[in-house]
């Protein structure tokens, strides 16, 4: 292997091990939520709220991402970002009521959402060809952080009796790789991306851009898809705790069966993708969901091997994800405008994440779990909709020499 090509391995392994601690820092909430409400006395809608408040800080960087990118560089981006959400994870762990912890998440998203963007439009920048597999490859670090994060938070949990200390465990780890982070990503990748963060754009253009219908299009199926896995991911443990009244980790270790199918059937999918396009896996995953989602709320079929099997399949279906809808919305602009792009994306689908804790958190507080899961049928087949009128558009980005 050349010493450029090593270089750039362990760049791109610091970023996916530091990707994993970003997708631990969102969803541990879930696997801790149940006795976070009880110590702290908050109502299902609190409970809701907190398990996605870190969305609403991922919306508002998100925004801003692309030009802080431009303005202090990938790598400034990345280390600064790593830093604040993983500090604001550990300052969740001392909140005492609602109010500071619903501000110590929005923080920790305020520094993720300048992650994602920056994380993202690495890998969108520097395969182009094969844009797909390698957003599926860099969103499975995702998936991996959140199928080994809920047992440990889980066992955390059992073992110290406090859901506090998975917050300090995770959090404290982020800003220890903040080190390797900063001695690969600027020998490894810094010169290779710096082209695609030099794209400018005059207001009427970006205007332009955002009313493009592709792109309204992507930011619908970004919105819902992100509503559907949102919901299923922070607050489905909650639901087999409370009504199928599951163990704290019977119930994690739902959740990591749902994640296990989806890591591998992630990079399948998304590289297939490259070759056929990207709409028939965005039906595969948004009018094929919804039957199931159905299902997975029907308390009488909640077995665990019942509920297992629900899970897994969720799993597959889901397997494109966000990496799917960011390969699509990335393939509509030159490499130049690949972080704003990525941008743009990256703010619908966390405001449908946002959007899913306290609408659901609603939902069941007024109708019960069972009759709440229709609003995620909807979700799916919006995001359906919205897949019916994409146009694809492929090509028009070039490789990195």
């Amino acid at each position: 292997m050349k010493s450029r090509d090593a270089k750039r391995v362990l760049a791109l392994l610091s970023l996916m091990i530091c990707h994993q601690l970003y997708a631990a820092d969102q969803y541990i909430v879930g696997a801790v939520l149940l006795d976070m409400m009880r110590e702290l006395s908050l109502t299902i809608f609190w409970g809701g709220a907190i398990a996605t408040l870190f969305s609403l800080g991922i919306v508002v960087s998100s925004m801003l991402a692309s030009w802080i990118i431009r303005g202090i560089g990938l790598l400034n981006t990345l280390l600064i970002s790593l830093f604040a959400f993983s500090s604001f994870t550990v300052l969740t762990g001392l909140s005492t009521s609602a109010v500071d912890a619903s501000i110590c998440r929005v923080c920790v998203g305020l520094g993720q959402g300048a992650w994602n963007v920056a994380y993202y439009s690495v890998f969108g920048i520097l395969y182009p060809k094969s844009r797909g597999l390698m957003s599926g490859v860099a969103g499975n670090m995702f998936i991996l952080g959140i199928l080994w994060s809920y047992p440990t938070a889980s066992l955390l949990l059992s073992l110290s009796g406090s859901w506090r200390l998975p917050f300090y465990v995770f959090g404290f780890s982020g800003v220890v790789m903040a080190a390797p982070l900063l001695l690969t990503v600027k020998p490894g990748i810094s010169e290779d991306v710096k082209q695609g963060t030099d794209g400018r754009m005059k207001k009427a253009e970006l205007l332009k851009l955002l009313m493009d219908r592709n792109m309204a299009s992507s930011c619908a199926l970004s919105f819902f898809a992100a509503v559907g896995f949102g919901t299923i991911t922070s607050l489905y443990p909650t639901y087999l705790r409370e009504v199928l009244k599951y163990g704290e980790v019977l119930s994690s270790a739902m959740t990591s069966v749902q994640m296990c199918l989806t890591l591998v059937a992630a990079p399948v999918v998304l590289s297939l993708s490259d070759k056929h396009g990207r709409k028939p896996f965005l039906y595969l995953s948004s009018v094929w969901v919804a039957p199931l989602v159905y299902l997975m709320f029907r308390p009488e079929i909640g077995s665990p091997h019942v509920t297992a099997l629900l899970c897994s399949i969720y799993g597959v279906l889901n397997s494109g994800g966000y990496p799917l809808l960011l390969s699509y919305i990335q393939d509509l602009v030159p490499v130049g405008l690949i972080p704003l792009a990525t941008s743009i994306c990256t703010t619908a689908y966390y405001a449908g994440l946002l959007a899913s804790g306290p609408i659901m958190g609603s939902l069941v507080a007024l109708v019960g779990w069972e009759n709440a899961s229709f609003w995620l049928i909807f979700c799916y087949l919006a995001y359906f909709a919205a897949a019916l009128i994409v146009k694809e558009t492929r090509g028009r980005t070039a490789p990195v020499t």
